[in-house]
């Protein structure tokens, strides 16, 4: 029987046929997120993150690490999990990715 062929994106694998691409996970995690609003990018490769303006919070320093594979646009979400790691999410894939808790 021949696995069928899904249409995942340009960067997932597939094997060696092309006929299987990696297993799919739901996510199930809690996470704490804030929408950004303003990217200051800054000579070290990091940047500044401004947040909304009645969100009460300021602006965050993000160092290049973070930003090194992906930089955010106004709209995105920096997200902070449990054990202290954070990292940026588009925010297509936050938005159909969670739902905020209660």
């Amino acid at each position: 029987m021949e696995a069928a062929v899904i249409d995942a994106g340009p960067d997932l694998p597939t094997t060696a046929g092309g006929t299987s691409t990696p297993p799919r996970y739901k996510s199930h995690k809690e996470v704490w997120a804030l929408r950004i609003a303003k990217i200051e990018p800054r000579a070290d490769g990091g940047v500044v993150l401004s947040f909304a303006e009645d969100s009460g919070f300021a602006p965050m320093l993000v160092e290049s690490i973070l930003v090194r594979r992906y930089m955010p646009i106004a709209g995105d979400f920096l997200l902070f999990y449990r054990d202290g790691y954070r990292s940026i999410s588009p925010r297509r894939a936050f938005e159909e990715g969670y739902g905020r808790c209660a």
